[in-house]
């Protein structure tokens, strides 16, 4: 059985200029429920000085398990308790999946997953201008 990979998280509030103050969660790993109560514990305290209007949970690197379902729905809850919104951003398909699963699917915001559109190289086109060799017997057609 391979090792559990622990949670690695950073939590900071950002504010850019003409807009309110957010926290951001980035969040890697597998979520352990003791780490996501800590985590929550982080956010409020930051969301209630800070004054933050929002809270960003990115999900990119989490393990898609029931403990990112759970660190989503608990940051949500606290996001809510001190009148900011919740959003996730770069959540996998598989996590969201498990939140539709869990009944969170309408409940919170997810931001698109931004992909790429990747295309397929043209096939190469013949050259013009290329003559074939013919037999000088052959007549025309």
């Amino acid at each position: 059985m391979a090792a559990r990979q622990p949670c690695r998280a950073r939590v900071r509030a950002t504010r850019r200029s003409g807009e309110p103050a957010a926290v951001v969660i980035v969040v890697a790993g597998r979520v352990a429920p003791a780490d996501a109560a800590t985590l929550c514990e982080r956010v409020g305290a930051l969301v209630r000085t800070r004054c933050a209007g929002a809270v960003v949970c990115d999900m990119g690197a989490a393990a898609p398990d029931l403990g990112a379902v759970d660190l989503v729905a608990r940051v949500h809850l606290v996001a809510r308790r001190f009148g900011a919104r919740a959003t996730v951003r770069r959540a996998r398909p598989e996590l969201v999946a498990l939140l539709a699963l869990a009944g969170l699917g309408d409940v919170v915001a997810l931001e698109p997953l931004r992909v790429e559109a990747r295309r397929q190289p043209e096939q190469r086109e013949q050259r013009l201008g290329v003559e074939e060799e013919r037999d000088p017997g052959d007549r025309a057609v």
